[in-house]
């Protein structure tokens, strides 16, 4: 990976911080987290990770370092975290996949498996549809692949267009959320529990304005029905992961969509929330590493 960009110095309280740099491309400034396999590691293979709304890189500040005989990539989505916007209407599920793959093949990296949280699942199948052949897998962590029905997928779009063109409403909300209460309110809304390290971490991140504005532009420009053309013909690999106590995504989402994907696989974890890779990096690195194993020995 050509990294010819300064390392990050404004971001020193984020995990894993040894391994940030900005890069810069037409619309963004990303902020990417990379590290190249152990010496002497088995396997050489390149992994991609894709958090989901309203999250950055730290959420997988526990997951990357497991992953010590991979070459590791990991990314702010535009306006989340430390990745600068640098143009409006950049947000949309089609613009962001274009953005991440032209960023990725300047930089010449090929992810052999991508990992998605979130709405980052759905960036992660339309991103393997991008590299085609080249890409051996796909795994999808409590993945959201379905807008809001009824009243709520009238409402909640419209809401959140109304903020991305209401001045000052990043303000508003970061003000909003430097509450301790309601960032445990914000926590208990996903069923996950996490430790203080990690409330402390979303603390500071949904504290920042841009940080806040970025997620609402994110959910005023997007649209699953985006990801299903890419649907037809896809035969890639794909494993659902999803936890029965997530009360942002209903594992039933993920259900269905592996019913449209042809050989995908699903395992439900009993007692695990949104962010269970959080909860329990170890147990989600062993399910990812051993379906990765499985697809690079094929």
């Amino acid at each position: 990976m050509n990294m010819e960009d300064d390392k990050v110095q404004e971001s020193n309280w984020i995990p894993n911080q040894e391994m940030s740099y900005f890069l810069d491309s037409q619309y963004h400034r990303w902020h990417i987290q990379f590290r190249e396999a152990k010496q002497g590691g088995k396997v050489k293979k390149t992994l991609l990770f894709i958090h989901g709304l309203g999250s950055s890189t730290i959420t997988w500040r526990d997951i990357l370092p497991l992953f010590s005989d991979y070459r590791v990539v990991a990314l702010d989505l535009p306006g989340h975290g430390f990745t600068k916007l640098k143009t409006s209407h950049r947000s949309s599920l089609t613009k962001i996949t274009t953005d991440i793959g032209e960023m990725l093949s300047a930089e010449k990296i090929t992810p052999d498996g991508i990992i998605g949280h979130s709405s980052g699942a759905a960036i992660a199948l339309k991103l393997a549809s991008l590299f085609k052949k080249d890409t051996k897998f796909v795994a999808s962590i409590n993945g959201s692949f379905e807008n809001f029905i009824g009243l709520a997928g009238i409402f909640f779009p419209l809401f959140a267009k109304l903020l991305a063109v209401t001045p000052f409403s990043g303000q508003l909300f970061s003000n909003i959320n430097k509450r301790k209460t309601q960032v445990e309110k914000l926590l208990e809304m996903t069923g996950s529990q996490l430790d203080k390290v990690g409330a402390d971490l979303y603390s500071k991140l949904i504290s920042d304005p841009k940080h806040v504005s970025g997620t609402i532009d994110m959910m005023a420009q997007w649209n699953h029905e985006d990801l299903l053309p890419h649907l037809d013909d896809f035969s890639l690999p794909c494993l659902f992961i999803t936890g029965d106590n997530d009360k942002i995504v209903h594992p039933d989402v993920s259900e269905r969509m592996s019913k449209k994907i042809k050989g995908s696989s699903r395992i439900n974890l009993i007692g695990l929330g949104h962010l269970m890779h959080e909860e329990n990096p170890k147990k989600i690195f062993e399910i990812l590493e051993n379906f990765s194993i499985s697809r690079f020995t094929k």
